[in-house]
């Protein structure tokens, strides 16, 4: 198929993270258009919660861009948290379509496997943390610099979070006025020994408003700003 837009096709995967302390596991979820990373969860667990907390929050950036997941294609491996059956409730309630490639065969969920090796080789992430909480700051900055600085060439050298806002603009979308989620994690879920992962660590909407404003200047990148495609 043809895609035309964002919020049309998502592409999802997991991948882990190594600390000292042992692994942790980075479920994302990526918009095809743009290849913009819209929801993700840092677990240390490889249970179906992780994914599932990274797919709701694609389906609140989602509508809260204005779009809607009626229709949405989620496309996976075969993954035994992706074919759970609570998983695709979730899915099945959000009038999202499942779509799974070949068992065994990467090639078919390619897009998600390069966004993994582009977040570990050129952001560093496949590198050993001293522990959670260093390792859940480096996906965070990583991921916000994935979205806003680093052009690719299937965008004609824009950003993903250019293309994406291009591309709902184009659509007509209106943006939904975002409410405060009281379920969010606080500050306070991060003690002295490291963040406590029995909590959902989920997306960078949840770094403080300083941490995501610091996001850009810790990072040493050369990447510049660039439009979105014509």
């Amino acid at each position: 198929m043809v895609i035309t837009e964002p919020n049309q096709v998502v592409v999802v995967d997991i991948t882990y993270i190594e600390t000292e302390q042992g692994f942790l596991y980075l479920a994302l979820v990526t918009d095809l258009y743009s290849r913009k990373i819209i929801g993700w969860d840092l677990s240390s667990s490889l249970s179906v919660e992780g994914v599932t907390r990274a797919m709701e929050q694609a389906m609140a950036h989602i509508r809260q861009a204005g779009g809607a997941t009626q229709g949405l294609i989620h496309h996976s491996d075969h993954g035994s948290q992706y074919t759970s059956r609570s998983y695709q409730t979730l899915l099945r309630e959000a009038g999202i379509r499942p779509s799974m490639g070949a068992v065994g065969n990467a090639y078919d969920n390619a897009v998600a496997e390069r966004v993994n090796g582009i977040l570990k080789l050129e952001f560093l992430l496949d590198q050993r943390f001293p522990d959670a909480e260093s390792a859940y700051r480096a996906v965070a900055q990583a991921i916000e610099a994935y979205n806003t600085k680093r052009p690719h060439l299937s965008l004609n050298y824009a950003t993903p979070a250019a293309v994406y806002a291009h591309g709902m603009q184009q659509t007509g979308a209106q943006p939904a006025i975002a409410e405060r989620d009281q379920k969010a994690p606080s500050q306070s879920r991060v003690g002295a020994t490291g963040p406590d992962l029995r909590q959902p660590l989920t997306g960078s909407s949840f770094l403080t408003p300083s941490e995501q404003a610091g996001c850009a200047a810790v990072l040493n990148s050369s990447y510049g700003n660039v439009l979105p495609p014509s």
